[in-house]
């Protein structure tokens, strides 16, 4: 088992979601990482789960697997939908307009201001 590390900004992004709702903690990041479901290699020979993260370049949506418990029902916050399970737990991550999303997200890091996110 690898150990993780988290970086403050990585500590402050899970507050973050958390704020939000999100029921996101540092165990459940390092179990994603050590138990990956299908991996490819990405940038720098990072290596990327690509099974819990998609992108619908026809749709340009962001889907986020949390688990793969059933979705019960869902709840939209702007460009975000969360799916649960029957026990209010998150299940999938919906960033609709993911590519303005994210290099809105990007273009905040480079120029080191926070964002809030809707």
């Amino acid at each position: 088992m690898v150990k993780v590390e988290f970086t403050e900004h990585a500590l402050y992004k899970i507050r973050l979601l958390r704020a939000h709702g999100f029921e996101i903690t540092e165990t459940s990041i390092a179990e994603i990482i050590n138990y990956p479901d299908k991996i490819e290699q990405g940038f720098e020979g990072r290596l990327i789960d690509m099974r819990k993260i998609r992108y619908s370049k026809d749709v340009d949506i962001l889907m986020i697997e949390l688990s793969d418990k059933p979705i019960d029902y869902a709840e939209e916050e702007g460009q975000i939908i969360i799916h649960f399970s029957k026990d209010d737990e998150p299940v999938l991550i919906e960033i609709l307009d993911a590519k303005d999303f994210v290099l809105g997200s990007i273009s905040s890091i480079v120029k080191d201001k926070e964002v809030a996110i809707p």
